[in-house]
């Protein structure tokens, strides 16, 4: 589930932004994930920058017997300011 939710939205994240896009793991793994996938876009300067980052969340509640898991997708309007510039 996780793998083609990140194919989808780093396609949408290329779609959106014109630009060549990737998924690259993370350099830092939060204390609440399993795994976290960066989604970064290449700048017209030849640079790799960080648009979202998506993680497979630890923290979550347990119903009954059921453990409820968590996919978290980070992305904020000051990461795709720079894109403009």
């Amino acid at each position: 589930f996780p793998t083609v939710l990140r194919e989808k939205l780093k396609d949408l994240v290329g779609n959106l932004t014109g630009k060549e896009t990737r998924l690259i793991e993370s350099d830092r793994l939060p204390s609440y994930s399993e795994e976290t996938i960066d989604i970064e876009v290449l700048l017209d300067n030849d640079e790799w920058r960080e648009i979202a980052s998506t993680s497979k969340r630890l923290d979550c509640p347990q119903v009954g017997n059921k453990e409820l898991k968590n996919f978290e997708i980070a992305i904020g309007i000051d990461r795709l300011v720079v894109l403009g510039n």
